[in-house]
Formats: C-alpha cells, sequence, structure tokens
C-alpha cells in the first residue's frame, strides 16, 4: 500500500509532466500517413525541438510547484535536461521496432536542443524566484 501511496503522490505533483509525456509518447508512435504534408522541410524537427523545449519547462513548472520557489541547479538540470533528453532517446529507440515509424538522430538531436534551450531558460528563471524555505 505504502507504494500506491508515494505513485499517487508523485502523480499529484507531477500531473502535468506526466500528461505531457503521454502526449509526446502517443504523437511519437501513431501512423503519420494520414498527416497533412508539412509547409516547410524538416518541419518535423522543429516540432521535436518544441516538445521537448516545452517538456522541460513543464518538468521545471512542477518541480517548482508551479513557479512559486526555486530548486537546486542540481534538480533544475535532471528535471528540464537530462529527463527530456533520456525520454526523447527512449522513444527515438521505440520508434526503431515499429514498423511504420524510424528512430532518426536527428529527431533525437532536435529534442535534445530543445531541452537544451528549456534548461537554459529554466535556469535562468529559477534564478529570479524565490529560494525555497528550509
Amino acid at each position: 500500500m505504502n507504494h500506491l501511496h508515494t505513485f499517487l503522490t508523485f502523480i499529484r505533483k507531477f500531473w502535468v509532466t506526466v500528461g505531457l509525456c503521454i502526449v509526446i509518447l502517443i504523437l511519437s508512435v501513431m501512423h503519420t500517413e494520414t498527416l497533412p504534408e508539412a509547409p516547410v522541410t524538416n518541419f518535423d524537427k522543429f516540432v521535436h525541438f518544441l516538445m521537448y523545449l516545452t517538456l522541460s519547462g513543464v518538468v521545471f513548472f512542477d518541480s517548482t510547484r508551479y513557479l512559486r520557489q526555486a530548486i537546486g541547479k542540481r534538480s533544475v538540470f535532471l528535471g528540464s535536461f537530462l529527463l527530456p533528453v533520456l525520454i526523447g532517446g527512449l522513444i527515438e529507440i521505440i520508434q526503431c521496432f515499429l514498423s511504420y515509424r524510424t528512430g532518426d538522430w536527428w529527431d533525437f538531436l532536435s529534442n535534445t536542443i530543445g531541452a537544451l534551450i528549456g534548461f537554459l531558460i529554466c535556469m535562468l528563471i529559477n534564478y529570479r524566484l524565490k529560494p525555497a524555505r528550509k
């Protein structure tokens, strides 16, 4: 029962992050044949960049309890950079095993750049937030 309580507490605290991860996973494994043609070449790389920039910010948003208090630099790095990069890499690996999708190093690079820019923005915002009271 204790594990269930811990899991539910995590979900309550990070429900926006969990929801966005589910949306990104669904978008990343869905069939794309029925989608309209992109308006510009490599538009999907821009979409990857935006998804992981957003994920980086959402993890930070949840971690700071909706921008009410600063968190440690290590927590910003782990949540706003490393977690999105790991999720992006895992999804690209999953796509390699789907017959209708392909894993792509350029997508992973776009994910990583989005997470990096998001991390840098989060560091700036975190610097301006009030430190957590102990």
